[in-house]
């Protein structure tokens, strides 16, 4: 099978949507020949990533992203308006990038047997192109975050009617773009199956896969739970990713203070790039501890005593908690934050979504070893049972076995 990969660089495989799109592609590899075409961001030289994704694609073409974000104007009305009326939803963040757009073009689509666009955007360009629908029906899309949940989420907890209007228009814009785009394509993969029912029971996909996120349990080097010093909660995620930057703002400013007045000693590290100003100025007010952007995140986690995960916001499945698991680190997290991964708070995760409640259960699991060993063993063995690198692998056999079949019948 000959396949085309459109992608942001998977590579390295160090966060969330990097480690799913590397698993995906490394997967495809195996099941025939691999094309990558990927945005790169700018300041990143070729001898970091191309050695290491030659190895799963047989031709390999970098795009430099740099900064293609689009201006916002002043008057939010006669934004969503012409929002509103365009095609594509400026709400998604991002301005096409005519670079990618001019070498997919010079691309023969009809040479592939199948299209994977590792986002809904990389679609988009097909759907640009002169002749570009007429491969849609061989193109899956990766929707592992259905960045349409997260404005219903947002316009339902509004805080006042101005903002509510603001992400209902803000959802309405998305539904339409999701529908356009989904329903067109032969099939799209989701992380959760929420997300899966989301899609199928409101018309945007007709076909949907659950991929789950997976982790490979063996690479992560699980250490024994430190008793001894001051103890270190740890956040792991993107920072330019809005519900991780929501949800570390939410922790410094409502849950934090409360753990500090009960535990003077405790100190709490954020490992992730994409700072914002808001975020650094509440850091330094707080004297939290900032890793920023780190190559790996083990000799993090073998220092932490637990991990948080204080979502109000997201879809699909968190990675992140996956990876805290797989290094046998207890974890606490809202019931959003683990939502679709099955979790059972008390026996392998602690789950609270109002602040005191998540002070309380972060300050229990520092004063009691027994009870981070018996979250952290048990959760060990759930992501190992549930989500090693075999699931996620069976999962994959199942959609290309039915791909080839309908391919070969076709």
């Amino acid at each position: 099978m000959k396949i085309l990969f459109l992608s942001l660089l998977p590579y390295p495989p160090n966060a969330g949507g990097r480690m799913r799109g590397f698993a995906l592609l490394k997967y495809f590899a195996t099941r025939g020949s691999v094309s990558l075409l990927a945005e790169v961001g700018g300041g990143l030289n070729d001898s970091e990533y191309s050695a290491a994704l030659n190895q799963y694609s047989e031709k390999s073409v970098f795009v430099v992203r740099g900064d293609r974000r689009i201006p916002i104007p002043g008057f939010w009305w006669k934004d969503r308006v012409s929002g509103f009326l365009a095609t594509v939803p400026w709400e998604l963040g991002y301005a096409p990038l005519p670079e990618f757009e001019r070498k997919l073009s010079e691309i023969k689509l009809e040479t592939f047997d199948l299209i994977v666009a590792n986002r809904i955007c990389f679609a988009e360009y097909l759907v640009k192109l002169k002749n570009g629908n007429e491969f849609l029906n061989k193109t899956i899309v990766d929707v592992d975050d259905v960045i349409l949940r997260q404005y219903e989420q947002r316009a339902a907890a509004a805080p006042s009617l101005s903002k509510r209007v603001k992400h209902s228009v803000g959802a309405m814009i998305l539904k339409r773009h999701y529908k356009n785009i989904l329903a067109r394509v032969h099939s799209c993969f989701v992380a959760s199956h929420i997300d899966r029912e989301y899609l199928l029971k409101n018309g945007i996909s007709k076909r949907v896969f659950l991929i789950p996120n997976s982790i490979e349990v063996d690479n992560c080097k699980s250490e024994a739970l430190l008793s001894s010093g001051p103890p270190n909660l740890m956040f792991v995620g993107s920072l330019d990713y809005w519900p991780n930057e929501e949800a570390v703002i939410f922790f410094c400013e409502r849950i934090w203070p409360i753990i500090k007045k009960r535990i003077p000693d405790v100190r709490f590290t954020v490992v992730g790039s994409g700072l914002s100003t808001r975020i650094l100025s509440i850091i330094e007010k707080q004297e939290i501890d900032l890793a920023g952007f780190v190559p790996s995140v083990g000799p993090f986690y073998e220092k932490a005593t637990l991990c948080v995960v204080p979502l109000l916001n997201g879809t699909g499945t968190r990675i992140k908690i996956l990876e805290a698991m797989a290094y046998r680190r207890p974890v606490v997290s809202t019931a959003i934050g683990c939502e679709g991964l099955h979790a059972v708070h008390g026996e392998n995760i602690l789950i609270a979504d109002d602040a005191e409640r998540f002070a309380e259960c972060c300050v229990k699991l520092i004063q009691n070893v027994h009870q981070r060993e018996y979250l952290a063993n048990n959760a060990f063995e759930f992501v190992k049972r549930n989500y090693d690198s075999l699931s996620f692998k069976k999962a994959m056999e199942d959609f290309c076995n039915s791909y080839e079949n309908r391919h070969n019948r076709s």
